[in-house]
């Protein structure tokens, strides 16, 4: 029989604890989510072209997030790919064609029906992106302005909640429903708060 190693602490868990409200909130915002093609097609995500200059195009995978707040990217940098994440809620407007100044500078190889422009609030520079086809172009500019549209209508109480749980669900990285130390110290670096 062997004695356990003062040393060793097992690892706490604590339940997640969301408001019922939040929860059947997001519950609901997803499902009506998944029922709608082009919102289909972002969660799926699509393999999109940023541009920056005639000849800085470079390949990415953008994905919406579950939360249907949030979109990830990955950059492709050499040995050290990265994620990044912005937020429907920064989208000041959503542009297709050559509608930017960047495109219509730097997008002549690829066809407007191709591309969109994602502007934000404040001080952000444009996403100009060109996707593989119209179609998907066009998923994306009506996607985000459905997203942006719900968003609107959603109350202030509503956005504080569901903007609660998607922040929980996205700690919560094996998705147990439990989370653990390590999770809750992500869960403060999402939020910004140092530990």
């Amino acid at each position: 029989m062997s004695l356990p190693d003062p040393g060793h602490r097992p690892q706490k868990r604590c339940h997640l604890d969301v408001p019922h409200f939040a929860h059947a909130l997001w519950c609901l915002h997803i499902n009506s989510l998944t029922e709608d093609e082009d919102v289909r097609a972002m969660l799926r995500g699509s393999r999109l072209r940023k541009i920056r200059s005639r000849t800085w195009h470079k390949e990415r995978l953008y994905r919406l997030q579950e939360d249907g707040l949030s979109v990830w990217f990955q950059r492709r940098i050499p040995r050290a790919p990265s994620q990044h994440i912005f937020f429907v809620q920064h989208i000041e407007a959503v542009r297709e064609g050559h509608q930017s100044e960047g495109l219509r500078r730097f997008g002549g190889a690829f066809a407007p029906a191709r591309c969109l422009t994602i502007a934000f609030k404040g001080r952000r520079k444009n996403l100009d992106l060109a996707a593989p086809t119209a179609e998907e172009a066009q998923r994306w500019v009506r996607g985000l302005t459905k997203l942006r549209a719900r968003l609107d209508a959603m109350s202030q109480r509503e956005r504080l909640d569901h903007w609660i749980h998607s922040y929980l669900h996205r700690a919560d990285s094996n998705q147990d429903s439990k989370m653990s130390f390590k999770e809750i110290k992500s869960l403060l670096r999402m939020v910004n708060v140092d530990m």
